[in-house]
């Protein structure tokens, strides 16, 4: 399901085997910037004796300063 963004820096996606057995995982505004101060929760569900495999093609972060 599509990110739902909350009003207090946080978001959730959900993603059921059941109703798509492939598919991408995207950031908020992918491709554009990443928001600022957001922690985002990526739930992954399968079915009984499925099993869930995860590739990246990218996968870029962000150095962060501790001053």
């Amino acid at each position: 399901t599509p990110a739902t963004l909350g009003s207090n820096s946080e978001c959730h996606f959900k993603y059921l085997s059941s109703s798509q057995k492939s598919g991408e995982l995207n950031s908020p505004r992918y491709p554009s910037d990443y928001p600022n101060d957001i922690v985002c929760k990526y739930e992954l569900v399968a079915q009984p004796y499925e099993f869930i495999m995860i590739s990246f093609n990218t996968f870029n972060v962000e150095r962060i300063s501790h001053e």
